[in-house]
């Protein structure tokens, strides 16, 4: 009979001690949150920049300036890239903060850990800044070949003159 469990006591259920939560748990849970929404708040802040310096360049649409319009909606661009991103980080660590806090509340013993959402987002960032780099390559060698195909041929070089004494 070696390996059995014994029966609870008499009393029918088995006592069991309540679980205390530390406060060290939920401030982790709390300074993990706010470490997520700093990040997402300085890619929202940079996109909001660039797109409030976009705004506020002039529009000049005049032949000769046509780099600069393509330089402004490239800016434009990139910081509608970035600002759903920074939307998508905030709603993430809500996400994961309300989950950790639903599990520590109900002093469940597991680790509140995620795997996959920290690593979609930082491919999310990755693609994101790749794509702005393309973006901006190609902006400009567009631009270059627009100031090459502007500038005036160059004049023929000066005649030799032989003068034989």
């Amino acid at each position: 009979m070696l390996g059995l469990v014994p029966p609870p006591p008499t009393g029918g259920a088995m006592r069991t001690t309540p679980m205390r939560i530390e406060p060290k748990t939920f401030f982790a849970n709390e300074r993990t949150f706010l470490a997520w929404l700093h990040m997402a708040v300085t890619l929202g802040s940079v996109s909001a920049a660039l797109l409030g310096f976009a705004a506020g360049a002039e529009t000049d649409t005049a032949p000769e300036s046509g780099g600069e319009a393509v330089s402004r909606h490239l800016v434009e661009l990139i910081a509608l890239i970035l600002l759903p991103l920074a939307v998508c980080m905030c709603c993430y660590a809500l996400y994961v903060f309300i989950w950790r806090a639903g599990n520590i509340a109900k002093k469940r013993a597991v680790h509140f850990d995620d795997r996959i959402g920290p690593l979609c987002l930082c491919g999310a960032v990755v693609v994101a800044l790749v794509a702005i780099t393309l973006l901006s390559l190609i902006d400009f060698f567009e631009l270059l070949a627009s100031v090459d195909s502007a500038l005036p041929p160059p004049p023929p070089p000066p005649a030799l003159a032989a003068t034989v004494l």
